[in-house]
């Protein structure tokens, strides 16, 4: 099991060149990366699992190594999914249709909450 693998990001930042760090998408990127070692590892039969950090940015420590927190979640620190929340949604429904047969939600590539869900 692989954990606590990501890189950080500024929240809106895109830069098409994926290797500028801190852009969106140099984190999906990376991602991307890990998920196809990931994957390689798991059909040679002795990878059982990942996880990422963080699910979320947070406040640190003022200090010359991170500018207003650490930046490495999937999700901004008001839980506004970054780009790689949406690959990282992707890819966890792509192994539930392979592992277990589930069905991809017709959103898949447009995640959303829809205001209907909460009505009473």
């Amino acid at each position: 099991m692989i954990t606590e693998y990501g890189a950080g990001t500024m929240e809106g930042l895109h830069i098409t060149t994926p290797d500028y760090i801190w852009s969106e998408e140099y984190q999906t990127d990376l991602f991307s990366r890990h998920f196809l070692a990931f994957d390689h590892l798991r059909s040679e039969g002795f990878f059982i699992g990942e996880m990422i950090w963080n699910f979320a940015d947070f406040k640190t420590a003022q200090t010359f190594t991170r500018v207003g927190g650490n930046k490495k979640g999937i999700f901004t620190r008001n839980r506004q999914p970054k780009a790689a929340a949406h690959l990282t949604r992707r890819r966890y429904w792509a192994l539930a249709q392979e592992l277990d047969k589930a069905s991809p939600p017709q959103d898949i590539d447009n995640y959303t909450v829809y205001e209907d869900l909460y009505e009473e």
